[in-house]
């Protein structure tokens, strides 16, 4: 017993030296056991396992060393390893050191836009005008995302969107000539001002604002990916507008897009996963907005709360948001997901099928109009949109889920299948006019102060270093060009009858603006025909007429 004893510590301390790591500790057929299988019998794997960047490139370590050794190889590449090393030791670095590293980063890796307030000098109309250094966005080979925001900005025209004016350039910049907000962003209203949230009537005033936004962009076929408070911001008077469409992307009809673009905690479960998708992600953003109003901090991180990337990706794909005494059960019902109907029934009401998909079940109403697709299934005393009576609901189908705006399956997700329409059905909007809200006949529930500054001290621009290293030439005309196309047409046209210009334009009061003379643009005088000396001196002693020959044609009218 003591000799088998002493030979396994034997063993053990031979085997300790050798040491983790070391090639002295390793079996002499170590690269006959780690022989790897040929490609061509890997073949099933190409189906089975997870292709997005997330999983092969950060969860697997392997995976994650090949990626830094790939990007290693290519010059244009170096810089995506630099910039997840310095968010690395932002990510550990102590508070006092944070705004440093901040700092650093924007610097580096990407384009500073300065934001400044401008006037039209020909009508007097104010304007944001959002200035791109052009150096900074080549060295960021950002042409693709600014020339993108442009032409977004360009597409739409809502009150409920920031607007495109103008666009041009200068020797070392890009400008964009947008709305002038000058309320601030909602993320400053709701952590800056008093306790953090909102009461429940302001955020869902702003939840319908942002509902005809998102509806206006999804007219034109774009989907905006980047819904958080940052990018909210509040007028002179204190309506909203949705702000900086630099991720948002057009959807082909019929077709889908993926890309896992975003804001960490906002992102919805299929971008995270890098799903197919159309105007799911926007959807799930306006419940994390409602949510984050109401409550005061995101569903699935709280405001400063210290949490990796992806432990808030997994509490966004696994958790159910918790919800507090702030919220309303309206409120609630349009946030998160409920089983089942509530069964309920009144004596007189006249029952008829319900359109609810799969099972079905009893829905009544008092004129009999009917109700906005299954939405009034949900609530059993909501308002009929047509005439104004209540709708009572039984239904049967007690294992059918009610759809809510943070429904992690982009399918079952409310405004997915129905679109606006079935999100502004939403009992939580009962007391929202939208044909009023549109036409800009609310008013708002919060007005600035026009004394005030809704935003916190502004970093000094002059703190970002000059761009060194990149030289502007003749390559880059063609971006310059299509980005700086001048005036953008129907807000010029309401910028000249807001401002009184096309009325001044068009008085003729004065006789200042007379007609052209028709004649004078209609006539095209022939000239007059060369004459030599010889000419000139033998008209002059009456051997030759003054009168034009056959071969000379008179000057003739059109």
């Amino acid at each position: 017993m003591e000799l088998e004893n002493l030979l396994a510590n034997t063993l053990l301390l031979k085997a300790r030296q050798g040491g983790y790591g070391k090639k002295r500790g390793r079996s002499k057929k170590w690269r006959e056991m780690l022989k790897l299988p040929q490609v061509s019998q890997c073949s099933e794997l190409r189906c089975s396992i997870e292709k997005d960047y997330n999983s092969l490139c950060d969860k697997q370590p392997i995976g994650r060393l090949l990626f830094r050794q790939f990007c290693d190889t290519r010059h244009d590449l170096k810089i995506y390893i630099k910039f997840l090393d310095v968010v690395a030791e932002y990510e550990v670095a102590d508070d006092q050191d944070r705004r440093g590293y901040g700092l650093s980063i924007l610097d580096t890796f990407f384009s500073a836009a300065e934001v400044c307030a401008c006037q039209v000098r020909a009508t007097g109309k104010m304007y944001a005008c959002k200035k791109l250094a052009k150096k900074r966005i080549k060295r960021r080979k950002g042409e693709a995302m600014a020339l993108n925001e442009k032409r977004m900005l360009e597409k739409v025209n809502s009150r409920f969107v920031v607007g495109l004016s103008y666009t041009y350039e200068t020797k070392d910049s890009l400008y964009l000539v947008l709305t002038i907000m000058n309320g601030g962003d909602l993320k400053y209203h709701i952590y800056n001002l008093g306790s953090p949230g909102f009461d429940e009537q302001r955020a869902i005033f702003y939840a319908a604002e942002l509902c005809c936004g998102l509806e206006d962009l999804q007219k034109e076929r774009i989907v905006y990916r980047d819904l958080k408070p940052e990018n909210i911001l509040l007028d002179d008077i204190g309506h909203i507008r949705i702000s900086d469409l630099g991720l948002a992307v057009e959807v082909p009809e019929g077709r889908t897009v993926r890309g896992r673009v975003g804001t960490v905690g906002y992102m919805a479960p299929e971008v995270i996963n890098n799903e197919n998708y159309t105007f799911s992600p926007d959807w799930w953003g306006l419940g994390c907005l409602i949510y984050e109003m109401i409550q005061g901090h995101s569903p699935f991180k709280k405001f400063k709360e210290k949490v990796k990337r992806q432990e808030v990706e997994r509490r966004v794909k696994k958790d159910t948001e918790e919800y507090s005494r702030k919220f309303s059960e309206d409120a609630k019902s349009v946030c998160r997901m409920r089983w089942g109907h509530p069964a309920v029934s009144a004596p007189g009401w006249r029952h008829t099928s319900c359109p609810c998909p799969g099972k079905r079940c009893n829905w009544a109403s008092a004129n009999g109009s009917k109700a906005e697709q299954s939405l009034f299934a949900f609530s059993k005393d909501a308002p009929d949109r047509e005439g104004g009576a209540k709708v009572i609901i039984s239904c049967k189908s007690k294992d059918k889920a009610a759809s809510s705006l943070l429904t992690k399956n982009p399918r079952q997700r409310l405004g997915c299948s129905g679109g606006a329409a079935e999100v502004k059905g939403h009992p939580v909007f009962k007391d929202i006019n939208f044909k009023k809200l549109e036409a800009n006949m609310l008013d708002p529930p919060f007005c600035p102060d026009p004394k005030a500054v809704y935003c916190k001290n502004v970093v000094d621009i002059d703190q970002f270093s000059t761009v060194r290293g990149v030289y502007l030439d003749t390559t880059d005309d063609t971006f310059y060009s299509q980005f700086a196309t001048g005036s953008v047409s129907i807000p010029w046209q309401n910028e000249m009858i807001e401002s009184g210009c096309f009325k001044d334009i068009n008085e003729s009061d004065t006789g200042e603006y007379v007609a052209l003379d028709l004649q004078e643009t209609l006539c095209h005088p022939v000239p007059k025909p060369k004459r030599g000396f010889f000419y000139r001196l033998l008209r002059r002693g009456g051997c030759i007429s003054g009168v034009p020959s056959d071969k000379e044609e008179l000057p003739s009218t059109v």
